[in-house]
């Protein structure tokens, strides 16, 4: 059996990947080390992470019948997936050699609740309701061999904090929206106020900047937010990215406009990170960079190497703090001594 991948249910979606599909028998007949390469659909089944988008013309309780007597079929085979188009990263084309890649075979390997849930809201699917549909199928012996982990070391997401704001501590304490895992960017201003996103378009603030809250003014506004950047050396300047790939800005720095007039303009951009005094790195489609950071080497260096930069985040406060995210799953950080400490134990 052969699934064809894409990265969206849209009639123009791009084609990324090939899943293998083969039976029990045939993976028996593979020696160890190929084995290692093929992932089981049990977990994908039973959690309910696995689904078959509805048609629109076929009527909601039939299409759930023809789905679960599907996943009897699926609950049995063994995978093997090749990607072939970074599109997450902004590859305009399918570039460099095809990427091996499994699946999500037990529970703790990934943030399931947030990132299964996001799927539900945009398909209107619920996983839940699933894993009760799909009690009864039978889970099948699974071959003994070890297959390759998904990714290696990575466990659910663990939150660290310290001296924040009271209100805040208490919404991250209490509040089920902006639970762990839930939280897409959180920006402290001076004044100790704060602007929180979470999926599913939700969010809180506290002693917004002026200038900021007149570009927000509507709960739509705010729901649309995706990203806040703020320069504390400069209190005026700020940059809000919102969930249509539009940028509002005021007095970021006239360099870093200039950047993106000059070598953007035609390919669009995929974030800017705005520091302090001025500071800043511009991400393009693919792994197009620029950036302006000073003398500051330890960065240069992250910028200018060999692994793809994924995302990159600069501190408002300080112009020797930063976190640079790669495309491979690694990362590097500059940060206080006794922050690194917390951050390797957990």
């Amino acid at each position: 059996m052969k699934c064809i991948l894409y990265d969206s249910p849209e009639p123009n979606a791009r084609l990324i990947g090939i899943e293998y599909m083969i039976s029990r028998r045939l993976y028996e007949t593979l020696d160890p080390e190929e084995r290692k390469l093929w992932h089981s659909h049990v977990y994908e089944v039973k959690s309910g992470m696995l689904i078959m988008p509805k048609p629109t013309a076929v009527p909601e309780v039939l299409w759930q019948q023809a789905e679960t007597a599907e996943m009897e079929d699926v609950i049995t085979l063994y995978g093997k997936i090749y990607h072939l188009w970074q599109t997450d990263r902004g590859d305009k084309l399918p570039l460099g050699p095809p990427q091996l890649m499994t699946s999500f075979t037990g529970p703790g390997q990934f943030d399931f609740e947030r990132v299964v849930s996001e799927r539900d809201r945009r398909f209107g699917s619920d996983y839940q309701q699933k894993q009760k549909q799909r009690e009864y199928i039978q889970e099948p012996e699974l071959h003994p061999v070890k297959q390759m982990p998904t990714k290696p070391g990575k466990e659910l997401p663990k939150r660290l904090k310290r001296n924040l704001p009271t209100k805040l501590n208490s919404l991250l304490k209490d509040d089920p929206r902006f639970a762990t895992g839930k939280i897409t960017s959180l920006v402290l201003f001076p004044n100790g106020g704060y602007y929180m996103t979470a999926l599913n378009g939700q969010w809180a603030t506290l002693a917004v900047p002026t200038a900021i809250e007149r570009e927000l003014e509507t709960p739509a506004a705010k729901a649309s937010v995706q990203r806040v950047e703020i320069d504390s050396a400069n209190p005026t300047t700020f940059l809000v990215r919102t969930d249509h790939a539009e940028f509002l800005q005021h007095e970021v720095p006239r360099k870093c406009l200039e950047v993106v007039l000059r070598k953007y303009a035609i390919e669009g951009i995929r974030d800017i990170a705005l520091g302090y005094n001025g500071s800043y790195v511009v991400l393009g489609k693919g792994t197009k960079l620029s950036w302006l950071v000073g003398d500051w080497d330890w960065l240069n260096k992250q910028l200018k190497g060999p692994k793809a930069v994924k995302n990159v985040w600069l501190s408002p406060y300080d112009a020797r703090r930063a976190v640079v995210e790669f495309t491979d799953g690694g990362w590097g950080g500059a940060f206080p001594q006794d922050w690194l400490t917390v951050i390797n134990k957990a």
